[in-house]
C-alpha cells in the first residue's frame, strides 16, 4: 500500500513543479514584459537609488540639509559619483551653503525654474580643493537680501602646490543673481590656495558656459586659473571691477558687460595674467569708466566697446571694433613689441604712436600723392 501522506506530498511537489514550469513558460513567451519588470525593479532599486537622486521634498527635504544629503549619498554602482536632480522650485538654503563632491553634478530643470537662495555670510555653493569632474547646471544661485556683505554665490578652490588642483569642472546654464549691488559680494570666486604665490594653476581645464551674473559688486574674482574656457558670459551691473583676474594664464574668454556701474571710474575687465585670449563687449558707462585694464601683458584683446577701451599693455595685441556713432575710434595695434597703435580718428588722417613704446603721437595726412607726418595734430585730424 502507498502511504497516503507520502502520496499527498508527492502530488503537492508535482503540482508546484508544474506550476513553476507554466509560470516560466509564460514568462518566456512574454519575455518583453518579464524583462521590463525586472529592469524596472533594477532601475528603481539600484540605478536611481544611487546614481541619480531626486530631491523630492520628503526623503530629501527642500532645504540645505536635504540637498547636501543627496550630494553626499549619490554614487554609482562602480563607486563613483552621479547626479542630484533639483525640481522646478525655489529652495531656501538659509545660512548653510552646499559643498560639492568629486564626480557629482547638481542639476536643475532650468535656470528660470530651479532656484537656490542663500542668506549666509560665506558661499552658497563651494567646490573645494581637488575637485574632479564636478558640475553645476540649469539653475539659479541667488543671494537673498539678508546675505552677508561679503558673501559669494559660487566658490571654486584649488591648491596647485599641494597637488590638489581642481580640474574638469563644468558650470553651465547657470544664473547668479542678487537684488541690490553690495560692493563686497562676489558672484563667482576662483582661488588657488597655494602657500607660495603666484601660483596661477589652481583651477584648470574647466568650462564655464552660458552664465548670467546680475547685480554683484564683484561679479567674477579670480586668483589662479589656467587653461579654462569662459564662453557666453553676461555680466549686468557691478560696482568697481566686473572681472578682476589677479593671476591667470592660457584662458579663453567670450563675454559681454552691460548695465550701469555703481562707480564713475569703473573697469570692465582687469587682467594681471598673461597669454589669455579675451573677446569682450563693453556697454556699461561713459566718462571715466573703461573697458580694459591690461596689467599683465602678452594677452590678445578683441574688443567692441561703447565704453572707452582703457589701458592695453604694450606687449599685448588689441583689435578694437568701434561703434559707428559716439565718436569712438577703430584701433589696431600692429606691433606686439611696442605700443605702436594705429588709429583713424577721422577719415582724413592716421594717428600712430611711437614705435619704441614711448609716449607721443604722430599724425599722417595725405594730399595729392604727398604724405605729411607731424607730431602736432593738424586740422584734418580734428
Amino acid at each position: 500500500m502507498i502511504n497516503n501522506k507520502k502520496s499527498s506530498r508527492l502530488m503537492l511537489r508535482w503540482n508546484l513543479t508544474v506550476a513553476h514550469v507554466i509560470i516560466l513558460g509564460i514568462a518566456v513567451l512574454s519575455g518583453a514584459s518579464f524583462e521590463g519588470c525586472v529592469l524596472r525593479r533594477h532601475v528603481t532599486n539600484t540605478y536611481r537609488g544611487n546614481n541619480e537622486i531626486y530631491v523630492d521634498g520628503v526623503t530629501y527635504p527642500y532645504n540645505a540639509a536635504g540637498v547636501q544629503a543627496a550630494i553626499n549619498d549619490v554614487r554609482s554602482p562602480q563607486g563613483g559619483g552621479g547626479a542630484v536632480i533639483l525640481p522646478a522650485v525655489e529652495i531656501a538654503l538659509g545660512s548653510r551653503g552646499l559643498t560639492m563632491r568629486k564626480h557629482v553634478c547638481l542639476i536643475g530643470i532650468s535656470s528660470d525654474s530651479s532656484w537656490l537662495t542663500y542668506s549666509g555670510t560665506g558661499s552658497a555653493i563651494s567646490f573645494p580643493i581637488g575637485m574632479v569632474d564636478s558640475c553645476l547646471k540649469h539653475l539659479t544661485v541667488a543671494l537673498g537680501m539678508d546675505a552677508g556683505a561679503n558673501a559669494s554665490a559660487i566658490s571654486v578652490q584649488g591648491n596647485f602646490n599641494r597637488g590638489l588642483a581642481t580640474v574638469y569642472i563644468k558650470i553651465q546654464d547657470v544664473a547668479v543673481w542678487t537684488g541690490v549691488i553690495k560692493p563686497g559680494q562676489i558672484g563667482m570666486n576662483l582661488a588657488d590656495l597655494s602657500e607660495t604665490q603666484p601660483a596661477p594653476s589652481g583651477i584648470q581645464l574647466s568650462w564655464f558656459d552660458a552664465i548670467k551674473i546680475v547685480n554683484f559688486g564683484q561679479p567674477i574674482v579670480i586668483n589662479g586659473q589656467e587653461g579654462n574656457f569662459w564662453n557666453n558670459i553676461h555680466i549686468n551691473g557691478f560696482s568697481s571691477v566686473a572681472v578682476n583676474d589677479a593671476a591667470s594664464n592660457d584662458n579663453f574668454w567670450q563675454l559681454r558687460l552691460s548695465g550701469a556701474s555703481a562707480r564713475p571710474s569703473a573697469i570692465g575687465f582687469q587682467e594681471a595674467g598673461a597669454l589669455n585670449q579675451v573677446h569682450l563687449t563693453c556697454d556699461f558707462g561713459v566718462g571715466l569708466q573703461t573697458c580694459v585694464n591690461d596689467k599683465g601683458g602678452k594677452n590678445i584683446w578683441d574688443v567692441s566697446a561703447l565704453t572707452p577701451v582703457g589701458t592695453v599693455a604694450s606687449s599685448s595685441f588689441l583689435r578694437e571694433v568701434g561703434a559707428t556713432y559716439g565718436n569712438i575710434s577703430n584701433n589696431f595695434q600692429v606691433s606686439s613689441l611696442a605700443s605702436s597703435t594705429v588709429r583713424n580718428p577721422v577719415p582724413n588722417c592716421l594717428e600712430i604712436g611711437n614705435s619704441d613704446g614711448s609716449k607721443g603721437r604722430n599724425y599722417i595726412t595725405f594730399l595729392n600723392g604727398v604724405i605729411s607726418v607731424t607730431t602736432t595734430k593738424p586740422r584734418a585730424c580734428r
